[in-house]
């Protein structure tokens, strides 16, 4: 049996160092995913399109960008199923090792931890499909088809609705109470 913490023992657990580490790794990721996109645009801002474009060239960046599509539709899935398995309560007591500390705030950072884990599992594994769709372009970019074929941009819907999705879920001190408040309220005395 976990223990059971209150909301103050989760605010006091939420500080400044925690929510600004939080929010360095949530920034790095999208820093990360970001500087990738704007090379893919400047090596095509730079290049030109005149050349003939070969067959297999066409053929290669098209069965990369179904490959994409599925990988980032398997992806958003799997990181949804992961994350919510992360911070189910048995998998939340194996991970904590079953402790029992004699105060709610080292329980309370115990959890956090968790939580931290969590989203970190999560976004890793959008963003591994992200950058196949970014990798996908770059290759694009790099045989000439994306000046001839410009549909093939569409590899960079998934970068567009990652970065949306960081955004929104950046981490914050309300943010977090709102998760404990709701999908992890089975931790919480009241």
């Amino acid at each position: 049996m976990m223990q059971k913490v209150s909301l103050t023992d989760i605010q006091n657990a939420l500080t400044p160092n925690y929510i600004r580490v939080s929010q360095i790794i949530y920034f790095s990721i999208i820093m990360g995913v970001t500087v990738f996109f704007l090379i893919i645009v400047f090596m095509y801002m730079q290049g030109q399109g005149a050349e003939a474009v070969s067959e297999e060239a066409i053929e290669a960046v098209n069965r990369f960008s179904l490959i994409h599509a599925a990988l980032f539709t398997g992806a958003l899935f799997l990181s949804s199923f992961m994350y919510n398995r992360f911070l189910r309560e048995d998998r939340i007591e194996s991970m904590t090792g079953g402790m029992k500390p004699d105060d709610g705030a080292s329980a309370a950072c115990g959890y956090l931890a968790v939580v931290r884990t969590a989203k970190i599992i999560q976004v890793a594994i959008i963003e591994a499909a992200v950058f196949f769709g970014l990798v996908t372009c770059f290759i694009a970019v790099t045989n000439r088809v994306l000046y001839q074929h410009p549909l093939y941009w569409a590899n960079t819907l998934s970068y567009v609705i990652f970065i949306i999705f960081l955004i929104r879920d950046f981490p914050g001190k309300d943010r977090l109470m709102e998760l404990f408040k709701g999908k992890l309220k089975f931790l919480l005395q009241y």
